[in-house]
This record gives C-alpha cells, structure tokens and sequence, in this order.
C-alpha cells in the first residue's frame, strides 16, 4: 500500500521537475527572440525616408505584439477548456442515450433538443 503513494510522488515530482525545466527553457528562448527583435527593430529603417524607426515606435510595436501573444495564450487555454466540457457533456449525453432505452420517443427529442442548446452554447 505504501508503494503505491511513493510511485505518485515521485512520479509527481519527476514531471514537475520536467515542467520547470521546459518553462525555463520556453522563458529563455523567448527572451532571445524579444531581443533578436528589438535588435533587428533598431537597425531598420523607414524605406521611403531612409531614417532610423524611433524608440517609441519600436516600444509601441513591442508592447502590442506582448499583448496579442497574451490574447492568443488567454484564447488557447480558453479553447482547451471549452474541449474538455464539451467532450465532459458528449460522455453525459451518451450514459443518457443508453439509458434512454426505456424512454418514449417525445423524452428521447427533447434530450436531443437539450443536446443541441448545449452545443450552440459551447460554440
């Protein structure tokens, strides 16, 4: 009994440790890119004037692109989320559809009716 709980926690504590070693790697790498770009963003230039694009400039476009990833991150999780209640109330929907066997018909289209409220609500 007591082999079982110890296996969890190492098995715990061995993907933790995997997690931080990927998120540290991903902070990193995203670190280089946000100072590739801002170096490439310093030594361009505006074709048509041919002069140097202003700090401001650059800090606005980071900023923006810092806020858009944050969107995408938020929409992704969001996503994820609505998956998984979706598949949660498919796995509902089918226990109610074989139990449905001893149902008339009107109750079998009005599950049928709720499925679909449901549905366009996930969408």
């Amino acid at each position: 009994k007591e082999r079982i709980p110890r296996h969890f926690e190492t098995q715990t504590f061995d993907m933790k440790a995997r997690l931080e070693e990927r998120m540290t790697r991903a902070n990193d790498i995203r670190e280089a890119f946000q100072t590739f770009q801002l170096e490439v963003a310093r030594s361009s230039e505006n074709s048509r004037t041919g002069k140097a694009i202003p700090e401001r400039v650059i800090g606005e476009k980071m900023l923006l692109e810092q806020r858009k990833e944050q969107e995408v991150e938020r929409v992704r999780l969001k996503n994820i989320t609505l998956r998984n209640q979706m598949k949660k109330l498919e796995s509902h929907l089918k226990a109610k559809e074989e139990l449905a066997e001893g149902l008339h018909l009107i109750d079998f289209e009005q599950l049928k009716i709720e499925n679909q409220s449901l549905n366009e609500k996930i969408e």
